[in-house]
Formats: C-alpha cells, sequence, structure tokens
C-alpha cells in the first residue's frame, strides 16, 4: 500500500512538472460588523505546455494586507519559475520577514 501512495506521489508531481505555473494575487474583503480590511493571497494557475486552459491549482488566501511586498513576491516566483511544491515555504519565509 505504502509504494503505491508513493506512485501516485511520483506521478502527480510528474504531472505538476509538465505544466507552467503561474501565479497572480488575489484580493478579499473581510467584514466584521462595521470593521473591512482588505487582504491579499495568491493563486496558483496551471497552464500546460500543449496551449490547453489555465486552471487553478491552488489559492492561499488572506497572507498580507501588504500589496505591494505581495506583489513584489508573486513577480519573483514567476520569474524563477517556482514549483508549486516550494510555495507554502516561501511563502513562510515572507510572513517571517
Amino acid at each position: 500500500k505504502g509504494n503505491l501512495s508513493f506512485f501516485f506521489c511520483l506521478c502527480w508531481r510528474c504531472r505538476i512538472d509538465a505544466m507552467n505555473i503561474i501565479y497572480e494575487m488575489t484580493e478579499e474583503t473581510y467584514s466584521l460588523e462595521t470593521n473591512t480590511r482588505i487582504s491579499y493571497g495568491i493563486a496558483a494557475y496551471a497552464d500546460s505546455k500543449d496551449g490547453s486552459t489555465a486552471t487553478i491549482i491552488d489559492v492561499i488566501r488572506d497572507i498580507t494586507s501588504d500589496k505591494q511586498a505581495l506583489l513584489a513576491l508573486i513577480t519573483s516566483c514567476n520569474q524563477l519559475n517556482l514549483s508549486l511544491i516550494h510555495l507554502r515555504e516561501v511563502i513562510d519565509d515572507f510572513l517571517a520577514n
């Protein structure tokens, strides 16, 4: 059973590696009674190399209210072709600074 699980992970990894990951900013408004705030997150889109339609494969919401800082992070992720498996680590580092 463990080998089958490992095989599935390898197949999924190969599938993701065959796609071009593009990161975009998300924006959401949160309200509680009279208080409202805007928060930004990241959506990861998989654009397959064969030209088929892009698909959202992951969304991380409510990362920060600093739009410019997150935009700079997303720009770097796209320029460096960040693998999806490292996205959460990058966000953890971003929040730690």
